[in-house]
Order: structure tokens, then sequence, then C-alpha cells
């Protein structure tokens, strides 16, 4: 078993470098955040972008069409058929004679 310094030794001249966790938190230039989003698409990197930081992380597929909108499902409800505006006051009308919790005047 070699020791620990010298399978570092070993790692660096296969070419695999270890990475400090300092060196790993740092913003990459542009090209080269773009370059560890396609190696590993999973994982959001920093760069830096003139004096900014900013994170990019890539987005995996296009998000779903939208078949319906609300207004279409509003629209195969169709108009309100409840209570008038009447019969809503007369009903939050006794709620607030019933609680001693303030509720402002509706009309």
């Amino acid at each position: 078993m070699q020791p620990a310094s010298g399978r570092s030794a070993a790692r660096r001249r296969r070419g695999s470098t270890l990475a400090t966790l300092e060196a790993v938190s740092q913003p990459l230039a542009l090209d080269q955040a773009v370059e560890a989003l396609r190696r590993d698409p999973t994982q959001a990197v920093r760069a830096r972008v003139g004096d900014m930081t900013v994170e990019l992380r890539a987005v995996l597929g296009s998000p779903p069409a939208v078949e319906r909108s609300a207004a279409d499902a509003l629209r195969e409800v169709g108009p309100w058929e409840g209570e008038t505006y009447e019969e809503l006051v007369a009903l939050f009308g006794s709620v607030r004679q019933r609680t001693s919790r303030l509720v402002p005047d509706l009309d």
C-alpha cells in the first residue's frame, strides 16, 4: 500500500488533479462554466461575468406545452350561478354579528 502522498503523486502523474473545496467554490470564467455544465449538467456552476458572479444551470428538456389556459377552464365552467351580491353581503354581515372580529363594511 502506498503512503497518502505517494497516491496523490500517482494521481497527478496520470493527469488527475485533486481540487480543494476553496478552488471549487471560486467563480469560473464564462466559457469554463459552460464546459463544466456540458460535463455535468446536473450541477449548477458559478461564473464571473464582468463585476457580477452568476450561477448557471442546465435546463433539461423544454417545459411542457400549455394545453389549456385558466381562461379556457373558466370558460368551460360557465357563468357564475352562485350567490348574488346581496346574498354575500347578508352572509358576511351575519358572520360579523356572531364574531368579535372586526370586518370592514362591504357596502
